[in-house]
């Protein structure tokens, strides 16, 4: 009873840490017959059965599921399959965690059940192994790329599950839509958003969009920018490595006194109170 398998285990950067999105593992595996899975995990675990016969423990009682059915695991479930014995069983799987991947999915239909049968799809399967290649080829330092990869699997299982499911997809897409917007957003904090390009990517009017974006996250896509840049701040003030000029710049304010202004309207302290209280603490 063994199981083989073409895997990647990944090392998060702070980066990713901080934008929430964390990918630590995914891969593709053949399990042999009669193998046994059983383990508790920490973040989601998305399994995509491609062949073979996969018997999952749903509360003690084992449901058997075919070539194309979707499972996923919630953080902190009890995981538990075996393969039949009469065949072993080729599945893909992704394990995932991380506070902005659990609000993407807070607002899909794949978190509206533990199963899903989209069908044996080569597009999906593809979309994986592209996500697996760039975690084996990817620098840390080029998250993003991967971040694109995982986005993009969620895309095609949410199409599939709406197709299945015959469900709105105008609430998916706009939350698609919005979640893209919301990483270029975060990948580019310290460089001036253009508004008009964010909003026609996402296919809207400026106007539109930002209505959407603030009726979704509670803030014009400007503050939501400014709120990431003051949190870069307060992290590169407690490192105590740079200065506060340098801060400043790096973070996308030109003028040191306007950055002043804006942290202390954010934070209720200046940045160079926030150091002296950050030394004091320590």
């Amino acid at each position: 009873m063994e199981r083989y398998s073409y895997e990647v285990y990944r090392l998060i950067d702070q980066e990713s840490e901080r934008l929430g999105l964390e990918i630590r593992w995914a891969g593709e595996v053949w399990c042999k017959p009669g193998f046994v899975f059983d383990r508790y995990h920490q973040r989601f675990l998305l399994l995509y059965i491609y062949d073979g016969i996969c018997m999952y423990d749903d509360g003690g009682r084992f449901l058997r599921l075919d070539p194309g059915n979707l499972i996923l695991y919630k953080p902190h479930e009890h995981q538990h399959y075996t393969t039949a014995k009469e065949s072993g069983l080729h599945y893909y799987g992704i394990a995932f965690s991380g506070r902005m991947i659990e609000e993407t999915v807070a607002r899909m239909p794949l978190l509206q059940k533990s199963i899903h049968n989209v069908g044996v799809s080569d597009s999906l399967a593809k979309a994986i192994s592209n996500l697996i290649q760039q975690m084996m080829v990817v620098a840390i330092s080029r998250s993003e790329i991967v971040w694109g990869e995982f986005f993009r699997v969620l895309g095609v299982i949410n199409g599939a599950i709406l197709k299945e499911n015959h469900l709105d997809r105008t609430d998916y897409n706009q939350t698609l839509q919005l979640k893209n917007a919301e990483q270029h957003i975060a990948l580019n904090y310290n460089v001036d958003l253009n508004i008009k390009e964010i909003a026609q990517a996402s296919g809207y009017s400026v106007s539109w969009f930002e209505k959407l974006f603030r009726k979704h996250y509670g803030m014009s896509p400007i503050s939501y920018q400014t709120k990431l840049r003051i949190e870069k701040a307060q992290n590169m003030i407690s490192s105590n490595i740079f200065s506060l000029s340098e801060i400043s710049s790096s973070i996308g304010f030109n003028d040191p006194l306007y950055f002043s202004k804006v942290f202390k309207k954010y934070v209720g302290v200046s940045p160079k109170q926030y150091r002296l209280l950050l030394h004091k603490k320590v």
